[in-house]
């Protein structure tokens, strides 16, 4: 290799030391293939080293030096934070919040003054339908509700799932009824060794 060559071999390592902290695998992967491709070319090693460095002392100038890596410091991560939050708080991007602006005829709510007219909805002991002043569940016209709520679609689907829960328990009770003749000749088997051999 001839004295020019390892000059810029020398400048290519001196801007990857300079601009350790900026430098990205991406960037030494471009640049290299940058001078790989040059060289492939038949270009002088040396101009396929110095296009090397010039696109990796480009690549590192023209990255926005947002966000942290490995290689950051904690004083230089603090000192961006820092910046981030006061050009945050400088910004007049952040909004306000704009009073409420009352009217003419507005009272405040009443507030509850005893205990007995507060709404206690769990007492140890009692249902909370129970309780005076408690929740109240009207299950009738809350289940008329829903089912008026139903579109014929889904109560025919729901009629087929009832239909198909039918015949499975019919099924079951069919083996159970299968079962039972072996469940009676093994209670008897049972019992007959008990008599051999005792409790």
């Amino acid at each position: 290799m001839d004295i020019q060559t390892q000059l810029m071999a020398v400048v290519y390592a001196v801007i990857l030391i300079v601009f350790y902290k900026k430098v990205t695998f991406y960037m030494v992967l471009v640049s290299v293939g940058v001078g790989t491709l040059l060289y492939g070319l038949e270009i002088s090693p040396m101009i396929s080293i110095g296009a090397a460095a010039l696109t990796l002392g480009l690549l590192v100038n023209m990255a926005k030096t947002e966000g942290f890596n490995t290689r950051t410091p904690a004083r230089d991560i603090s000192s961006q934070v820092r910046k981030i939050k006061s050009d945050y708080m400088n910004s007049s991007m952040i909004e306000g919040y704009e009073d409420v602006k009352k009217e003419k005829d507005e009272k405040p709510a009443p507030a509850l003054t005893t205990k007995e007219e507060m709404p206690t909805p769990f007492k140890l002991g009692e249902i909370p339908s129970q309780v005076k002043n408690g929740p109240h569940i009207d299950a009738a016209s809350t289940l008329v509700k829903a089912i008026n709520s139903l579109n014929p679609d889904q109560i025919k689907a729901m009629s087929k799932d009832t239909q198909q829960l039918i015949e499975t328990q019919k099924s079951l009770m069919g083996m159970l009824g299968s079962m039972k003749p072996m469940l009676n000749d093994g209670k008897e088997l049972m019992d007959t060794f008990q008599q051999m051999f005792g409790n």
